[in-house]
Order: structure tokens, then C-alpha cells, then sequence
């Protein structure tokens, strides 16, 4: 492999633009990018090369460095692969209540976020706002970690992280806000004030035009921690090493004896560009700390990401190449487009596609306005085409990090101080090989000025589906993030991205995205004081309206915080199910509405709503508290009430006599004796939920009762709560010659007969794992339980 092969396509790109754009630029002469690069040695050997280093994993560091550096930093021995980080940028007080959550709208559980941490990556935050403060005047924040560069105060970042910006302690925020304003961390763009306001402000502030307490976030009293990495400066923030600062949050503010502080992380932006399958280096960034190599998935964490903006944006288009055929996609270039466009074509790597770019014709530059013919592994580039240079990278090879696809990537960049030619331009793709081709394109949107758009002047309506779907971009796409649409009363936001039209066969109805729809239109909350919006409902500028997908994922973030708080041991896996099962169908139009894609839990999809609308009330409702939260009654005497409120278990036939002990002493047995194992916290938390009803029935129904003695329940009963337990299994598979999975076959249909509706929703969404309790190990009932995704 040759020095410049270790970069990956979209860098030696990237080089290549650079070389074209430098020479007349001193800022981009010394332009940094944060780059990851997989190495073996020692790490000093790329510090030397250049490369201020941050967070290092397994042989994969992230850091910045310049672009004059980057051959150099290729040439060290151990350097296997550099992979830049994609440009993120921002996606954007009824709608707490159009969640259900319960505290606002009762009933169910009326927690609000206390003892949990709402990390929010983003453009930074205004300190002062009173919505994120206490009563008593101090801040919310625990830490902010300021990535821009030249900040003096605060302390340094702590080692093995990136050292970029400053980070400043809650009791530094306090004696700045003590002291008044100005802050040297500043919100200038607001994103990050509104997206934290709307999933942890508290609405304490004085709005003049409605009294505290209106605008109001999802989890009020949860804590904060803050990282402004997002639209700063060209070549600073590092996402990478703010999500894993993040995720180690809650051991950083472990309290005494206290478990560690459940994180959930709102990541509210995104990268347009990249093959949007799950791998690209934002997804693969969330997917590190969700599922770290080696080690079992985390309690207590989560990352929710905005889905995107690009609904109907124009950004995207895909189509089928069958062998030796070619077609000419039309693409429409504003007027007033100075930056570098880029243009990256993703398809299968079996597959070989000659591509051509033409410009539109100009009088004042006249010549050539076209690349030509160019196929992968072709030289020539860059072209000169009238005051523009076009760059293009056509791999001969799939990359592997991405199912072997390949990326020809395409830069449309203006020489001097002119913008690139406006009007329609031509890319003519010819597939050179036997087998067809699937082609996805996607251009880079930049709000601030203008960008290549697929939609041309002379086209009306909303764009075709085809450019519609996929549109989700990286960390959004990332397998386990939790990935949310946004919508406004019954009508999904036509900006709001779309996952694909359909999914590979087997793939986990967990990872389809986007996950669910929360609401994100118009959303009133904080207004940093620096945001330059105009604020639309409230005279003294303390709230603004933003809308995007950026303001329904924080909507989420919030509630994950409120389902940690009740129970700290739920996984991502479980909190999306829980999220997935729950979702509310009413008011979707009939030809958006998720359609069950996984028959067992009974949980829907489609690549517009995800599951469809969040319903906090019942997410929370369905999912147990913390098993340690449970009341016990391991001393419940004889006839008497259990203690701690646990019930009697008066399972046994008079002749059998009834057992002294309750269920929730046997629980607490096991949660201690087996840890907080997946399979052991589902059986538990669906004994604990139905235990009540089963007892009932047993007792006072003749038929329910019969089925049970018959089949050797109260042999059960007595074996469990009195027998040496085995370290492998719960359930025996026979307890003295009886067959306890012919019990268990007999008993639910009866119970399905007889009992509750919550009872008989329960036995058709876990019938099949009740089934295989007896003789089953620990291990296969954990790996059930988190393929169901948790719903209890």
C-alpha cells in the first residue's frame, strides 16, 4: 500500500481540493481537519508526524492536523488507515404534552429527570439562562467542555483526550454567573441553548409575555453536561472524543456509594455526505460507546440523533445502471455557491461506473466545459473548466469498511474570488461492467449559502421519492442510535429525513431508522442571549421558535432521561424497545403508517415516522422500575402481610398448605446471587408486574386454579422458595418427575382465557420466551431478552 492509499478516498479528496484552494488563502494554507487514524507503535511517532492527538481506543486515535502535514503523517510505518471527520452542522409548550408525559399529563410515572445526566454535543450554551439553572440561582451544568480554540480559563481537557478548548466545572459556571456577564464560552449561534432548554430546561425564566413555568423541557431536574463542538471554525471539534467524554459522565460524577449517573447523549446534527449504511465515521463513533469491543453493552447510556433536514432537499438521488448502460442526472448550481461543492457517488463494488461532468455553457469563459470520460483509478484530475477546477477520485477498489462499496467523490471549487457557475449541470454515469449497478448520490447542503440541489428550476411539487428516502445522515444513521423523525400534529414535516425504502432481510427491527417521529415544528424553548434569531414569542428575546429534527430528538433525549431515572439498568436496546412498542398510530395518514416488522413485539415501521409518534405515558408505563427499587420481604412471617408491601403467595391447594415467603424475596435473591443479567431482570419484571392477577386467578378461579395444581404448579412454588438454587438456571426443567414446560405450555392459554388485558398483551409478546424458562441457562435468556428489546 502506497503512503496516500492509507488515507481514505474522501481524504486524499479532501487534499486534492486543498492543493487547488490554498494558494489563494493563508487561512487555508494552515487549515486544520480532526482526523482518526489506525495505527500500531507508539503514538509519539505520530505526534511527530504533526498530529495533536485526542481519545485512543485499541490502536485508533483521533486528533487534528494539518492538511500539509497529511503525507507526512501517512509516511510513519505503523499508520494503517486516516479517516477524516465528516463537517457537522446543526439540524433543526404543547409539546411536552403531545408526548404524554406523564408529570404533565397524568397519570403514570411523575419522575423528572433527578439523579440523571442529559449530555448535549452541540453549538455550546448560554450559561446565564435562568431555564437552566436552579431556584437558588446556580447552574445545571456539571461541565462544559468548550472545544474552540484561544480560551484561557476553565481547566484543560484530562488526558487521553484531544486537548482542544477548555472545560469549565460547575463551580467556575457559578462564579461566572455570579459575576455577570460576559462568559467566555458563548451560544452565538442559540442551537445548543434551544435543543438543552427543550430537553432539561426547568422554565424558570421571567418571559414578561407568560409567567415562569410555561416553557418548560422534558426532564427539569436532570443534570447537564455540555461539549460545543459543532459549527465551530473550520478544522476545530472533535465529535469523537465529546461523545466518549460523555458517556463518562456519570462515573465522573458518582456520588459516595451511589451507582453511576444513567447518561443519555443529544446529538442534534449531522454529515450529509458518506455511504449512509451504519458505517460511516459518526455512526461507527456512537456505536464504539453503546457496544465497546470486549465488554458488555452499558447500563444506562444512550445516544439520541436528530434524523435530519433533508427530506425534501434535493441533496440526494439514486437509480439502478444495468450492465453497459449509462444515464445523465441533472443537477442545478445556485448562483451564489463559493465554497467547494462536494458530490460523492456511492455503489456496489462488483460494479464499475465511468462518470463525465459537464458545466454549463459560458460565454465569458470560453473552451472546454467538461471532465470527459473518467473511470476509476483515471488520472487528469484535477480539470480546469472556465475559472473552476474539478477534483475527482474514482477508486478501482471497494471499501471494506463499507460492504466493499465504492465512493467517487467530486469537488466543484472556484478559482480567485468568483462562485461556482450557476445553472444546470450534467453528470453522466456509464456502467462499464457485467453486473448492474445501485447508485445512491448526495451533495453536502450548506444553509449559509448556496449548494447543489438535484431539483431544477423547472420542476414542480415535492421531489420523488427516490430522492426522498435515505436521506438520514451519519450519526443518525449509526445501528444503535435512536434516531428521531420529527412531525407536528398528524403531518410529518415534509424536511424531516427518511430512512430507506426497506431494510436487508434479518436485519434487527432495533436498527431501522428513523426510530420514531417526535414533534419539532415551531418548538418554543431557551434563547441564548448571544442567538442572533429573532425571537418569535416573547418580548424580551428569553425564548425562541426553531423547528427541524434538531428539536424533536432533544423531546426524546428528555424522556430517555426520565426512563433512566426509573430504572437505571435499562440498556439503549431496552429504552428503544420500550420506545418502538409504545408508539402512538393515531392521526398517521394510511399510506404512512408503520407496518409490523417484527411480529413477536409487535413493533412497527416505515421509513417516514419510524415507529410513529412517541408516547412517553406508555413507554414509561410498560417498563418496570429498577428491580433494587422493588419492594422486599424476606422476613414476611407466616399468614401475615408481606413486608415492604410484597404479596403473599397463596399458590398452593389447602392440602399443600401455603408458603410463608412472597416472590419479591426470592428476586432479590437472585438479582443478588446473578447480577443484573438481561434474561433474570425480564422474568423478574414480569413476575413483579403480574403476580398480583396470577394470584387471583389461581385462587379464585376454579379453572385457572385446576390447570395449576394438575400440572404441578404448587411443586414449582415450593421448589423455587425453598430449594438450593442452580447457578445456570432458574427454572428446573422437572421438578419431581413432572415436566415443568408442559405447565408452563397449559398455564398461559388459561391465563390468556382469564385474564386482564394487560396480562393477555404480555403472554402474546413474550409467550415464547416464558416458554423456554425451564432448564434454560442464563446466557440463551439473556440473549432473548435483548433481542426483544427490553419491553416490560
Amino acid at each position: 500500500m502506497s503512503e496516500l492509499e492509507k488515507l481514505v478516498p474522501a481524504l486524499r479528496h479532501a487534499l486534492d481540493v486543498w492543493r487547488i484552494r490554498s494558494a489563494d488563502s493563508e487561512e487555508l494554507l494552515n487549515r486544520q481537519i480532526t482526523v482518526s487514524v489506525e495505527y500500531t507503535g507508539d503514538v509519539i511517532e505520530l505526534q511527530r508526524a504533526g498530529l495533536s492527538t485526542g481519545y485512543d481506543t485499541n490502536g485508533e486515535v483521533t486528533g487534528q492536523i494539518a492538511f500539509r502535514d497529511l503525507e507526512r503523517l501517512a509516511a510513519v510505518s505503523g499508520v494503517a488507515r486516516v479517516t477524516m471527520q465528516p463537517s457537522a452542522q446543526p439540524m433543526l409548550d404543547e409539546t411536552v404534552a403531545e408526548m404524554r408525559v406523564p408529570w404533565k399529563v397524568p397519570p403514570g410515572f411523575s419522575g423528572k429527570g433527578a439523579g440523571v445526566i442529559i449530555a448535549v454535543i452541540d453549538t455550546g450554551i448560554d450559561i446565564f439562562h435562568e431555564s437552566l439553572r436552579t431556584s437558588s440561582g446556580q447552574t445545571r451544568i456539571l461541565e462544559l467542555w468548550d472545544q474552540s480554540n484561544g480560551l484561557t480559563g476553565g481547566s484543560a481537557p484530562p488526558a487521553g483526550f484531544q486537548q482542544i478548548g477548555r472545560i469549565y466545572n460547575a463551580p467556575q459556571i457559578n462564579t461566572a454567573i455570579t459575576a455577570g456577564p460576559p462568559f467566555e464560552s458563548v451560544d452565538t449561534n442559540g442551537h445548543g441553548t434551544h435543543v438543552a432548554g427543550t430537553a432539561a430546561g426547568n422554565g424558570s425564566q421571567d418571559d414578561r409575555c407568560s409567567n415562569p413555568g410555561k416553557y418548560v423541557g422534558v426532564a427539569p431536574e436532570a443534570d447537564m453536561v455540555i461539549v460545543k463542538a459543532i459549527a465551530l471554525t473550520a478544522g476545530q471539534g472533535n465529535t469523537k472524543d465529546a461523545l466518549r467524554w460523555c458517556a463518562e459522565a456519570g462515573a465522573r460524577h458518582k456520588v459516595a456509594l451511589n451507582p453511576e449517573k444513567p447518561v443519555v447523549i443529544n446529538c442534534s446534527w449531522g454529515s450529509d455526505l458518506g455511504a449512509h449504511d451504519g458505517n460511516d465515521y459518526h455512526d461507527i463513533s456512537v456505536d464504539r460507546i453503546l457496544r465497546p469491543t470486549g465488554n458488555p453493552i452499558p447500563a444506562g447510556l444512550a445516544v439520541v440523533v436528530s434524523a435530519g433536514n433533508e427530506g425534501n432537499g434535493d441533496t440526494h438521488d439514486s437509480g439502478v445502471l444495468q450492465p453497459g448502460a449509462s444515464t445523465t442526472v441533472s443537477f442545478y448550481m445556485p448562483d451564489n455557491s463559493t465554497a467547494a461543492d462536494p458530490i460523492h457517488i456511492w455503489y456496489n463494488g462488483n460494479a464499475s461506473i465511468t462518470v463525465q461532468l459537464t458545466a454549463p455553457v459560458s460565454t465569458a469563459f470560453p473552451g472546454t466545459n467538461t471532465t470527459g470520460l473518467f473511470a476509476p483509478g483515471g488520472a487528469g484530475s484535477p480539470f480546469t473548466i472556465g475559472g473552476m477546477q474539478i477534483s475527482i477520485t474514482s477508486p478501482t477498489n471497494g471499501d471494506p469498511a463499507h460492504g466493499n462499496k465504492k465512493d467517487i467523490s467530486i469537488s466543484i471549487s472556484a478559482t480567485g474570488n468568483r462562485s461556482n457557475r450557476d445553472g444546470v449541470w450534467q453528470l453522466a454515469l456509464s456502467n462499464t461492467s457485467a453486473v448492474a449497478a445501485n447508485w445512491d448520490i448526495w451533495t453536502q447542503s450548506s444553509h449559509d449559502e448556496g449548494y447543489p440541489i438535484f431539483r431544477l428550476p423547472s420542476e414542480s411539487g415535492d421531489p420523488p421519492a427516490r430522492r426522498r428516502n435515505n436521506t438520514i445522515g451519519a450519526p443518525g444513521s449509526s445501528r444503535n442510535a435512536i434516531t428521531v423523525a420529527n412531525y407536528l400534529s398528524d403531518e410529518i414535516q415534509s424536511s424531516s429525513s427518511r430512512g430507506p425504502a426497506s431494510y436487508p432481510v434479518g436485519t434487527p427491527s432495533g436498527e431501522v431508522k428513523p426510530t420514531i417521529a417526535a414533534v419539532g415544528a415551531a418548538v418554543t424553548a431557551p434563547r441564548s442571549r448571544d442567538d442572533k434569531d429573532v425571537p418569535s414569542s416573547c418580548c424580551n428575546q428569553k425564548v425562541v421558535d426553531k423547528s427541524g429534527t434538531s428539536m424533536a430528538a432533544p423531546h426524546v433525549a428528555g424522556l430517555v432521561a426520565l426512563m433512566f431515572e426509573k430504572n437505571r439498568n435499562l440498556t439503549f436496546e431496552q429504552v428503544r424497545g420500550h420506545l418502538q412498542h409504545s408508539a402512538r398510530l393515531d392521526g398517521i395518514p394510511a399510506a404512512e403508517t408503520p407496518v409490523i416488522i417484527d411480529p413477536l413485539p409487535g413493533i412497527r415501521w416505515s421509513n417516514i415516522w419510524g415507529a410513529g409518534k412517541v408516547n412517553a405515558q406508555v413507554a414509561l408505563a410498560e417498563m418496570p422500575a429498577a428491580l433494587a427499587e422493588m419492594p422486599a420481604a424476606a422476613n414476611a412471617s407466616v399468614g401475615g402481610g408481606g413486608s415492604g408491601g410484597g404479596p403473599i403467595m397463596f399458590m398452593d391447594n389447602p392440602e399443600w398448605g401455603y408458603t410463608p415467603h412472597t416472590i419479591f424475596s426470592r428476586l432479590g435473591d437472585w438479582r443478588l446471587r446473578f447480577g443484573p443479567r438481561p434474561g433474570l431482570m425480564l422474568v423478574a419484571a414480569l413476575i413483579s408486574r403480574h403476580v398480583d392477577e396470577v394470584l387471583r386467578l389461581i385462587n379464585h378461579n376454579n379453572r385457572v386454579g385446576a390447570i395449576w395444581r394438575r400440572n404441578g404448579g404448587p411443586l414449582l412454588v415450593r421448589h423455587l422458595l425453598y430449594s438450593h438454587q442452580s447457578p445456570a438456571t432458574l427454572l428446573p426443567a422437572t421438578v419431581d418427575g413432572r415436566d415443568i414446560g408442559i405447565l408452563i405450555s397449559r398455564f398461559l392459554p388459561i391465563l390468556d382465557r382469564f385474564g386482564g388485558e394487560r396480562l393477555k398483551a404480555d403472554i402474546a409478546y413474550y409467550r415464547n420466551f416464558v416458554r423456554q424458562w425451564p432448564g434454560a441457562d442464563l446466557g440463551g435468556l439473556d440473549s432473548e431478552a435483548l433481542r426483544l428489546g427490553g419491553k416490560s
